[in-house]
């Protein structure tokens, strides 16, 4: 590398993940630490009897970026947050969790600006004998150098 050139740093997916993860956490052990999650691959919280959530990030496609020299990807992909609740009882809270989730990552950034996200989709789930389920969806994209 010559003198004066910026240097970069190669990251990957997973790198993506762990900074939506933090964010997600700093908001949710922030206002919510009474509420448990998990991430992806983790025991399913079975037997609790309140409200409880997941939260998981799935990188999709990456592309080239065109006119860069350096070898510059652009990954795209979406983070998940489930909010499940029991049968019967009222949705007011598990919207007031989702929808602090959701303003957390509309237009956020990581502090390298390398993560950007995009404004949040909602979705309830309602089904018999399950647990009532909110989903938000935030579609984000990364910058990636090989």
């Amino acid at each position: 590398m010559r003198a004066g050139q910026p240097k970069y740093v190669v990251t990957t997916a997973f790198d993506d993940i762990v900074a939506l993860r933090l964010r997600f956490q700093s908001v949710w052990n922030a206002t919510f630490s009474g509420v448990p999650y998990i991430f992806d691959n983790e025991p399913q919280i079975d037997g609790h009897e309140g409200t409880w959530a997941r939260f998981s990030v799935q990188p999709g496609e990456q592309k080239r970026r065109p006119g860069v020299a350096l070898r510059t990807y652009d990954q795209r992909g979406w983070a998940y947050l489930q909010v499940f609740m029991p049968e019967d009882e009222a949705d007011r809270d598990g919207w007031a969790m989702a929808e602090e989730i959701g303003n957390a990552f509309r237009d956020w950034h990581s502090e390298d600006w390398r993560v950007r996200t995009e404004a949040p989709a909602y979705k309830s789930i309602d089904r018999e004998g399950e647990p009532y389920t909110i989903l938000v969806t935030i579609k984000y994209k990364a910058e990636h150098r090989i």
